[in-house]
C-alpha cells in the first residue's frame, strides 16, 4: 500500500502487475506460474521513440554548415557589406579567404581574382545556408533543396531576431552570477 500511494507516483506510475499470491501453493509451481505470468505480461522490447522531424540521410559535412549559419550571422550583422568581404571573414574558402583581407580599405589588382572568386562563393553559401534554414523550418533536415514557396532571406530582420536573442541570453546569464 505505502509503494502505491507514495514510491509508484513519485518514478511516473509505470505499467506495473500486481499479483495475488495463495501461501499454500508449492514453491516451484508458483515460480513457474509467474514466469508464465509475466512473460504474457511484458513485451521484451521496449517501443521505439520516433521522432517527429526525422533527420534526412544525406552527407550533408558539419563544416558546410557551421561555415553557412557564420556567412548567414555576418550578412544580418552587415547587410551592406560586399560579398567577399563576408566570405573572407566567414571563411568560406581555404584557398582564397586568406588572399584577401575582408578588413582592408584599398582593392588591389592582386587580389582581384580571389576577391570575385569569393563572391561567387560566399553567394553559393548564403544561398545554400538559407535553404538549409528554410527547409529546417518546414521539418526537413538537413536538406538544401529549392522550395518552390521559399521565404526571402531578410538581413535586417535576422539581424532584429538575433540582437533580441543575444539580449535575452544576457539577461539570463545575468540572473545566475
Amino acid at each position: 500500500e505505502n509503494y502505491l500511494h507514495n514510491e509508484w507516483q513519485e518514478i511516473g506510475q509505470p505499467d506495473t502487475l500486481l499479483l495475488a499470491i495463495p501461501l499454500n501453493i508449492k514453491r516451484s509451481r508458483l515460480i513457474a506460474e509467474i514466469t508464465q505470468i509475466l512473460s504474457n505480461s511484458i513485451s521484451n522490447k521496449p517501443m521505439q521513440a520516433k521522432a517527429k522531424y526525422q533527420l534526412l540521410q544525406k552527407k550533408t559535412h558539419l563544416q558546410t554548415l557551421k561555415i553557412g549559419i557564420k556567412t548567414l550571422w555576418l550578412r544580418a550583422l552587415r547587410p551592406k557589406s560586399e560579398l567577399w568581404r563576408i566570405g573572407a571573414e566567414a571563411e568560406v574558402s581555404k584557398t582564397y579567404s586568406n588572399e584577401v583581407d575582408s578588413k582592408a580599405i584599398k582593392k588591389t589588382i592582386l587580389t582581384s581574382q580571389a576577391r570575385q572568386t569569393l563572391t561567387i562563393v560566399t553567394s553559393r553559401a548564403l544561398l545554400n545556408a538559407t535553404m538549409v534554414a528554410e527547409n529546417a523550418a518546414r521539418g526537413i533536415f538537413p536538406s538544401n533543396t529549392k522550395h518552390p514557396y521559399a521565404v526571402k532571406f531578410n538581413a535586417d530582420e535576422f539581424h532584429q531576431v538575433l540582437a533580441k536573442q543575444t539580449a535575452w541570453a544576457k539577461q539570463e546569464k545575468a540572473k545566475y552570477r
